[in-house]
């Protein structure tokens, strides 16, 4: 069955951005941090933002500024690395076209808004919702902020479309009931992301117009 599309909300680093964060870095720091302040805290933790959730859980009485320390030291990875950013694709074209098809548009991220800014510039506008990283709110993969997303643009979440480069955002859009659609711009293979069964895998996302006028004229 043909899926209807409402709503596209896209992911920003590797998707629309050709991202220059040093995550490695970030990690890094990360875990300077949290040794410092938990020496018992085991490191290991799959995603840097887990890694997070866990050290708050764990200090959860005194967190309040070990929570914004640790937002700091990932904002100012991030903003660092904004001036090396380039765009996958025709930001504004690919944006235009979906909403001169009526289409409602969406930025999920879990980049902080600060940098968003830097690395999308004017296409930020373009947005109908966007929802960035903020300390103490669940990110992705937790379907929270999509269904907020979905709440804020005035649509069905099975009628919204989540265009991602990572297993995180094939995770993000299943357990939120959305559909996902597959871009092999970032490090995750084809056949790692159609484990989430994306209703197509794109190399380039300027396709994405059309591919979605092809699904609304079946």
């Amino acid at each position: 069955m043909t899926p209807r599309i409402d709503a596209v909300v896209f992911d920003l680093d590797n998707t629309l951005i050709d991202s220059k964060v040093d995550f490695a870095l970030m990690r890094a720091r990360i875990n300077e941090y949290i040794s410092k302040r938990d020496p018992d805290m085991s490191l290991e933790a799959p995603t840097t933002m887990e890694l997070v959730a866990r050290f708050v859980q764990r200090n959860h009485s005194k967190i309040e500024d070990d929570l914004r320390n640790l937002h700091l030291i990932m904002d100012e990875t991030e903003i660092e690395s904004s001036i090396y950013a380039n765009h996958l694709v025709d930001i504004a074209v690919v944006l235009g076209a979906l909403a001169d098809m009526g289409v409602k548009l969406g930025l999920l991220t879990r980049s902080c808004e600060r940098y968003s800014k830097l690395v999308l510039g004017e296409s930020m506008s373009l947005f109908d919702a966007i929802s960035c990283r903020v300390p103490g709110k669940p990110a992705k993969p937790d379907p929270s902020a999509l269904l907020e997303i979905a709440d804020t643009l005035g649509v069905e979440v099975e009628h919204l479309l989540l265009v991602g480069d990572h297993w995180i955002d094939g995770q993000c859009a299943t357990s939120a009931g959305a559909h996902f659609l597959a871009v092999t711009t970032g490090s995750s293979s084809a056949e790692d992301l159609s484990r989430f069964s994306p209703i197509s895998v794109l190399d380039d996302l300027s396709a994405l117009p059309e591919l979605l006028c092809e699904l609304t004229t079946k």
